[in-house]
């Protein structure tokens, strides 16, 4: 059988049932589409949760990195680095 025949067969077995219930036309539900919405909400908490474990990891670096650079800007204005 194609693929028509059965729709139109399954059309005509789901009248009755449709007559029987006394509604006039079926009800269809449709799902909405979330899966986008949701992968894309993991992706962005993801995303923070790595920047913070990023940054907590970066401190030991950074942090003497800044103090480096400001001593290293204080000297400077002194006239210390000539």
């Amino acid at each position: 059988m194609n693929d028509e025949a059965t729709v139109a067969q399954s059309e005509v077995a789901c009248e009755p049932c449709v007559a029987a219930a006394g509604s006039a036309a079926p009800v269809v539900s449709v799902a909405a589409p979330t899966s986008g919405l949701r992968t894309g909400a993991a992706t962005g908490l993801l995303a923070v949760i790595v920047l913070f474990a990023v940054l907590y990891l970066a401190r030991a670096f950074c942090v003497p990195l800044l103090i480096g650079i400001l001593a290293s800007l204080r000297a400077a204005s002194a006239g210390g680095l000539a």
